[in-house]
């Protein structure tokens, strides 16, 4: 199912990945002197700089338990700080089975990306397209009791999400 090729030359051209951004950074300093801009601007969403991981734990701390009906932003943002941290304990669970590293890298990375803003807003569209974490999940759910547990969670997460979209909230 997986194979690991060695590092070939021809292999060189995945460096204009990284290589855009730094000509991208180096578009905005030319034009609004700041490089990082694309990170600035996002302070008009209420997102800032912040060590990823601790970001989901930050947002938990700031959650009011009571639920109050006229601030269904509180669930939201408990529900993602859950899926997020889900989120990168599927990363460390990957790497430990040992899933090839591009897998696990790339659960992590499009984890710890959205985290490094300091918010766990919408986490839960991220989980939906980061398709290697469900190698994992179906691996999992091999044991029938594991299976049991995650048919459980994602109906639980399914009924908050009806719930807040029932109350006319935003369910993303």
């Amino acid at each position: 199912f997986f194979k690991r090729d060695r590092l070939r030359w021809s292999m060189l051209w995945l460096l204009l990945i990284p290589a855009g951004l730094l000509v991208f950074m180096a578009l905005l300093q030319a034009q609004v002197a700041d490089p990082w801009a694309f990170l600035t601007v996002q302070s008009a969403w209420g997102r800032g700089r912040m060590l990823p991981l601790l970001t989901p734990f930050v947002e938990l701390w700031n959650v009011d338990f009571s639920f109050p009906h006229r601030n269904a932003g509180n669930m939201q943002i408990f529900m993602d700080a859950l899926v997020a941290i889900g989120l990168l304990a599927i990363g460390v669970i990957m790497a430990v089975r040992r899933f090839p590293a591009v897998l696990w890298l790339l659960v992590l990375g499009w984890t710890l990306m959205p985290l490094s803003t300091g918010k766990v807003m919408t986490m839960g569209r991220y989980a939906a397209v980061m398709f290697p974490a469900f190698f994992l999940l179906s691996d999992l759910a091999q044991d029938r009791r594991v299976e049991a547990f995650m048919v459980f969670a994602f109906g639980f997460f399914l009924a908050l999400y009806n719930l807040n979209f029932l109350n006319w909230y935003w369910a993303g």
